[in-house]
């Protein structure tokens, strides 16, 4: 285990990184041995500022013979790592193993001379990369590779070495990031030929990645056009519903006249029931007035088929029809225990019974979650519900906040249900995208 040590340090907030405020810990002429777990010994600016508030460790004219260890134990959001005015003459992939997680990292005015290729390996975070005014003499080409984020590269003021590639407003670039990495490769090829060779290879590669990545985004482009196709066809059919209601209210003028009782004890009198429903192999008697009065779906059938005296009914279950039918008597709504509500909702809206298709929907909307969310928005778009519409399609926005849907697809599920399987594939291939890049 390596020795700590107490090195003396002063806190103070500091605006150079990124223009952004950062809060820094600064060590300052200071003798930091190899091999040693520094503990920084000073006090923070308030008392409301803590380790986990300091952003960027400065070490500024300190004597180092190697990258200070032990810091981002102390210091768990460090982001920042500035080294300047040091002993350094070498640098290497363990000396930065611990802080992976940074996003800049400045080591300027020392006496490196030479930076190897894997120093940066796994740094995922990494947008800021400094070296100035150091000696460098040898930089082995694929020093960059993996390092998506880039934002600023400074090699200025080395010997051998004087590229700049920055993003930032107080830099003045001279170069791009592919001029960088380009000139790297033919400036060290020499020096580290089997390197050169393997970042060529990449380079073709990363070329045939590119290729077929634009191969992949024409065909997203054609599944998106395929969306937009679906518009418009699902609404031409609602229309022609519309003019059954007012047929209807004649019948249910007359049903409302008689006295809920005694219509109640039609359900169990057999003796004027002239009109039979079937559902699979079960008949249902019933009573064809009040039936066209109750469901403006059933008038509908009954007014185009005159002359028929039973009417077969698909796609509703027995017991389901049954709840129907002796809410169709008794006004009674059913209980909630074992009832299907998907299903009752479903033959409601069929059938147009305005009531039980909103009882229907309460529960429903009680049982919402996010694996029945797709199917309750499916049957309120179908059978035309705007309150659980809403709910559900707010439901599927919060179960998939990648997907950007705007507010004019709560009308269409279809499309939905398309982007959906769109942007499930699109990940796919990304992911696809960068196993590829990856190996």
């Amino acid at each position: 285990m390596e020795p700590e040590m107490k090195v003396e340090c002063s806190y103070y907030d500091d605006t150079y990184y990124g223009n952004k405020k950062v809060y820094v810990c600064r060590f300052y002429k200071q003798t930091i041995p190899e091999n040693t777990t520094i503990i920084p010994d000073g006090t923070h600016k308030s008392a409301s500022r803590g380790n986990e508030h300091v952003d960027c460790a400065l070490f500024a004219d300190c004597k180092l013979t190697k990258v200070p260890q032990g810091l981002t134990r102390i210091f768990p959001n460090l982001k920042v790592l500035y080294i300047q005015y040091s002993g350094l003459t070498t640098i290497t992939k363990s000396d930065l193993a611990e802080y992976k997680n940074l996003e800049r990292i400045y080591i300027n005015l020392t006496s490196i001379k030479f930076l190897p290729g894997d120093l940066f390996d796994g740094f995922k975070n990494l947008e800021a990369i400094g070296f100035n005014d150091n000696k460098l003499e040898l930089i082995e080409p694929n020093i960059l590779d993996g390092l998506d984020n880039l934002k600023h590269v400074n090699f200025e003021d080395n010997p051998n070495y004087t590229k700049c590639y920055s993003q930032f407003k107080d830099c003045s670039p001279n170069a791009t990031l592919e001029e960088v990495k380009d000139e790297l490769m033919v400036k060290f090829c020499k020096e580290f030929p089997k390197t050169t060779k393997d970042l060529l290879k990449v380079k073709e590669e990363n070329k045939n990645l590119k290729g077929k990545n634009a191969e992949l985004n024409a065909e997203v482009k054609n599944l998106k056009d395929a969306v937009d196709d679906v518009n418009g066809k699902v609404r031409n059919l609602e229309d022609q519903v519309d003019d059954v209601n007012a047929q209807n209210q004649k019948l249910q003028s007359e049903i409302h006249k008689l006295k809920k009782s005694d219509i109640k004890n039609f359900l169990t009198d057999e003796t004027f029931k002239d009109f039979q429903i079937q559902i699979g192999d079960h008949n249902f008697p019933v009573h064809k007035f009040l039936i066209a009065a109750r469901s403006p779906t059933l008038a509908e059938l009954l007014k185009n088929n005159p002359g028929v005296e039973n009417l077969k009914l698909i796609d509703i279950p027995v017991g389901i029809f049954e709840v129907i039918l002796k809410y169709f008597y008794t006004d009674e709504l059913p209980g909630g225990d074992g009832m299907n509500f998907f299903h009752l909702f479903a033959a409601a809206g069929k059938l147009k019974i305005e009531e039980l298709k909103n009882f229907a929907a309460e529960n429903l909307l009680q049982q919402l979650d996010k694996d029945n969310a797709l199917e309750i928005f499916k049957l309120s778009n179908k059978y035309r519900h705007d309150d659980m519409k809403k709910i559900s399609f707010n439901r599927i926005k919060q179960n998939h906040p990648k997907i950007n849907f705007n507010d004019e697809l709560i009308d269409d599920f279809e499309k939905v249900v398309k982007m959906i399987e769109i942007f499930m594939k699109i990940e796919e291939m990304e992911k696809s995208i960068e196993s590829l890049m990856m190996n």
